[in-house]
């Protein structure tokens, strides 16, 4: 056999990678994460009070006693972490860089958001878990859309860190 034929089950030698990838407004990237967390949970808090008086019959007296009752508070907890994950989550996969950074900017602006909205129906210890909830919801979507975005591009620092070769 001659020495110039080449091994035709031998791997190609073109060097394959993946393309890079488009990086995204940060500003858009927090608008829509934003939407996502704080806007479903507000779209979310709606509904569940449709059913509540579709179940209940009669609307509450005050907002305190709708906000208070367990089922109502255990159902929009729930929905409204999920929402904050998903959001942080989002944001980290548009922006494509400063995931964390821009996780805790959206947790800022969740936080924030939701003490104006309900902090006067909660009291003082009541308001700090749910903005520790927060962000960390907000900061576990952040950092799954952070993986996410390195597992696809070895060639990234952060990427490669984190993957055994």
């Amino acid at each position: 056999m001659s020495s110039d034929r080449t091994d035709p089950y031998a791997p190609p030698k073109a060097k394959i990678a993946s393309p890079p990838q488009e990086k995204s407004s940060l500003a858009k990237a927090l608008l829509v994460g934003a939407t996502i967390d704080i806007g479903g949970s507000l779209l979310v808090g709606v509904v569940i009070a449709v059913i509540y008086i579709g179940v209940i019959g009669t609307a509450p007296q005050t907002a305190t006693d709708f906000v208070h009752d367990p089922w109502v508070s255990i159902g929009n907890s729930a929905v409204g972490g999920g929402l904050s994950v998903l959001g942080g989550y989002v944001c980290a996969r548009i922006a494509k860089r400063l995931e964390l950074l821009l996780g805790l900017t959206l947790s800022a602006i969740s936080v924030l958001v939701g003490l104006l909205i309900s902090g006067s129906y909660y009291s003082g210890g009541m308001n700090l878990l749910l903005s520790v909830v927060t962000v960390i919801c907000v900061m576990l979507g952040a950092w799954l859309g952070k993986r996410k975005n390195a597992n696809g591009h070895p060639q990234d620092s952060t990427a490669a860190a984190g993957k055994a070769v």
